[in-house]
């Protein structure tokens, strides 16, 4: 069934370790929106989609994204540490990435396949989730929504001249 729409955003813990800095406090406020990425090293898909998550990185970062990976193992190859840091180098990944060795995180948030996509506003509150082929588009586009939101709600507090 999966997290229900506008769900509070869950500490991502216990992780056994952290890739590109971390531990990452997604429940601490302050970004306009986060995105956190469920992923495993044996996922075609989740390497096919990696360009995607970097360029949002890229692209949305400036205006206020946050964004944290979660390395889930799919087997028991998925373990092993040095194998998924290779990985993320060979990516080019630089956005922080939880090592998920238990799938405790995946369970708190409900994860049943990789990859898969929260989206969360300001509020950390669940704006959307999508997962696998076709979840590229609509993640972009509600990224988007909500920093466009955030922009306007910020526009908007401010004192006229």
């Amino acid at each position: 069934m999966g997290l229900r729409l506008h769900t509070p955003i869950h500490p991502i813990e216990p992780v056994r370790g952290w890739l590109n800095g971390g531990p990452a406090d997604v429940t601490r406020p302050g970004p306009p929106a986060t995105l956190i990425h469920f992923w495993g090293l044996s996922c075609p898909l989740c390497k096919e989609q990696m360009p995607t998550v970097r360029n949002w990185v890229e692209r949305f970062g400036p205006r206020g994204l946050r964004v944290v990976g979660i390395h889930t193992p799919l087997t028991r190859d998925d373990q092993d540490e040095g194998r998924i840091e290779r990985m993320v180098r060979a990516l080019d990944l630089h956005h922080p990435i939880a090592l998920d060795q238990k799938g405790e995180v995946a369970r708190a948030y409900q994860v049943d396949a990789v990859p898969t996509y929260f989206v969360y506003d300001a509020a950390l509150l669940l704006r959307d989730r999508h997962t696998g082929r076709r979840a590229e588009k609509p993640v972009e586009r509600m990224i988007e929504r909500v920093l466009s939101e955030a922009e306007a709600k910020t526009a908007g507090d401010r004192p006229a001249a």
